[in-house]
């Protein structure tokens, strides 16, 4: 009798665990993207993370999954450049020696030239400058050249002394190996007088690296007071180097940040405008709830027509498979993986590295932790709660059994 109840109660747990066990696998909602890869490359590919991508990652990235046309997980690791709070840090130094000067079409411009002779090729991250005394904003022009002679465009930076705060060191978006530079300074009573410079160039970016991207921030605007609160969603898990703040008023303003605060300014005399509404944050990830405040007094708030961020690149790196090459990422619940090539980044890095970059990019909604279909919960729950019913059963039986035979 009690064989004959227990192979019953076994045989219907049985059942139960397998319509579990059997369970289609319940798809975890995750965003995913695809990574260009060309059929003829080999070694290991760099791709930047997308722009549109941080917000929507974790603040650990360790949500980030790579797999290859047959869907086998393919190991990686985050190469983040170093980002010196002061944007001048260098591991190497090169003098510059100034070879001429002169003015043209009411701008000034200063060449440079490398002070020494080298047996190879000079890569600079950055330029600092020396000036005289004298406070001044300005926007300088930067370009390259081998010869000193046909100039090639680099980048535009505002350069800076004022009562409260410097800036006089120029970054490049991606290392550059010009013998020659040239300043192009509009000619003007603030221009500074530029006694000197140096390159700078830092070791961990190797060859093809960008060190910054820029791109348009989505923002909100509320005020508050005499305050405006600038909200930036899009800008979460960028490691920011400056805020843009793009606006035709004239104004000087104190904005204050989470950790920090400073004067942002666009004036204008005698027909001249100097503008710095550079907002620098102190190269931090910024969080989800990171906001900018500008004091406006009794004034009426700035027209902000956009804001630009200028950050720092996240490159993931890895063996590169066979194309194509999926991405997902976005699950709040995924452990951070652990993977070997961890161990031995630097020895990929120090050797040429194939870059490519994401295409169909796809957002989808991802649910929130603890509201998703827990299937392996749900499973366990079962299991005990039959294993448990099977045990009263069989006691019940017992009993039964223990009177009969009484």
């Amino acid at each position: 009798m009690i064989n004959k109840i227990c192979k019953a109660i076994i045989s219907k747990m049985i059942f139960i665990i397998s319509a579990f066990v059997f369970l289609p696998a319940i798809p975890v909602s995750a965003h995913t993207a695809v990574i260009d890869i060309p059929e003829d490359i080999s070694g290991y590919t760099a791709v930047p993370i997308d722009a549109q991508m941080y917000s929507l990652l974790r603040p650990d990235f360790g949500d980030i999954r790579l797999y290859d046309s047959g869907g086998n997980a393919v190991p990686y690791f985050i190469h983040t450049l170093r980002t010196p709070a002061d944007g001048t840090a260098a591991d190497k130094v090169y003098p510059l020696a100034k070879s001429d000067s002169f003015v043209k079409n009411g701008a000034l411009y200063i060449d440079f030239a490398l002070a020494g002779e080298y047996s190879s090729d000079i890569r600079a991250s950055g330029m600092a400058l020396v000036c005289g005394p004298g406070s001044f904003a300005v926007s300088a022009q930067i370009n390259g050249s081998y010869d000193g002679l046909v100039w090639t465009y680099i980048c535009d930076e505002n350069i800076y002394s004022v009562e409260t705060a410097e800036k006089l060191s120029i970054s490049f978006s991606e290392p550059q190996k010009y013998t020659h530079y040239r300043i192009r300074l509009s000619n003007g009573r603030t221009v500074p007088q530029i006694t000197g410079a140096e390159l700078r160039f830092r070791e961990d970016i190797p060859d093809g690296i960008k060190i910054t991207s820029s791109c348009d921030i989505e923002y909100t605007a509320e005020e508050d007071g005499k305050n405006t609160v600038i909200r930036l969603p899009s800008a979460k898990n960028m490691i920011v180097d400056r805020f843009i703040i793009e606006t035709d008023d004239m104004f000087s303003r104190s904005v204050s940040y989470p950790g920090g605060s400073q004067i942002i300014r666009r004036l204008d005399f005698d027909g001249e405008t100097i503008s710095d509404t550079e907002i620098k944050p102190g190269n931090t990830k910024i969080p989800e709830n990171f906001t900018l405040n500008i004091y406006n007094g009794d004034d009426a708030p700035i027209n902000i027509k956009g804001i630009k961020a200028v950050y720092y690149e996240n490159y993931i790196i890895f063996k590169t498979p066979s194309p194509p090459c999926r991405l997902e990422f976005g699950d709040p619940e995924l452990l951070p993986p652990v993977y070997d090539i961890e161990n031995y980044k630097d020895e990929i890095l120090s050797r040429p590295l194939a870059f490519s970059d994401f295409s169909d990019i796809s957002v989808s909604e991802t649910p929130e932790p603890g509201h998703r279909f827990n299937s392996r919960l749900i499973f366990n729950i079962s299991v005990c709660a039959a294993a448990a019913l099977l045990i009263a059963l069989i006691v019940a039986a017992l009993k039964r059994t223990g009177k009969s035979n009484g």
